[in-house]
């Protein structure tokens, strides 16, 4: 469930392309944020982070890099990969920049606050996350939510087995 940005080359576009892109012009946002995507899909999760942070340099403010990002250090399996702090913080930014209006943010948020042991907060942002899939008919996103809601509710941060390295 990660997002793509509006503005980005459609998802049929190869990583060849991207890389070519930011051959031409490395300073690329959204060529690094869709290699991110590219790189997490192959189970390289090292080359992902690095491309968000990168989109992120060059575009800050992005709430599809910051979501994306955040659900990484969020949710990863890998320990070393995780870090709660920063998914906290990016994913809040990420939401005050989406109006609070976007489950799927939400949803990232919840997990976040989740990781940082902040379980209360993560169960309130995941009902909340929960009232807008609903609201807008996402019934496949709901239910992905109400998984994760009992997670936090027993005290347990989400973990998402795609987003660990392939090596590992």
């Amino acid at each position: 469930m990660f997002e793509t940005d509006e503005k980005s080359a459609p998802k049929t576009v190869s990583d060849a392309h991207y890389q070519k892109a930011l051959q031409i012009k490395p300073d690329y946002a959204d060529a690094h944020g869709n290699l991110g995507n590219a790189f997490l899909q192959k189970g390289q999760v090292d080359e992902a982070i690095a491309h968000y942070q990168r989109a992120l340099e060059i575009k800050p403010l992005n709430v599809v890099f910051e979501n994306n990002l955040a659900l990484v250090l969020a949710a990863s399996p890998t320990t070393s990969l995780r870090n709660g702090i920063k998914a906290v913080e990016l994913a809040q930014q990420a939401n005050q920049l989406s109006g609070g209006s976007q489950p799927l943010v939400l949803r990232t948020l919840a997990a976040a606050y989740a990781e940082a042991k902040r379980f209360p907060e993560a169960v309130e942002t995941a009902q909340k996350a929960l009232k807008l899939a609903k609201g807008q008919g996402n019934a496949a996103l709901g239910e992905t939510i109400e998984s994760n809601l009992k997670l936090y509710q027993s005290d347990t941060p989400l973990r998402i087995p795609r987003l660990m390295n392939a090596s590992h």
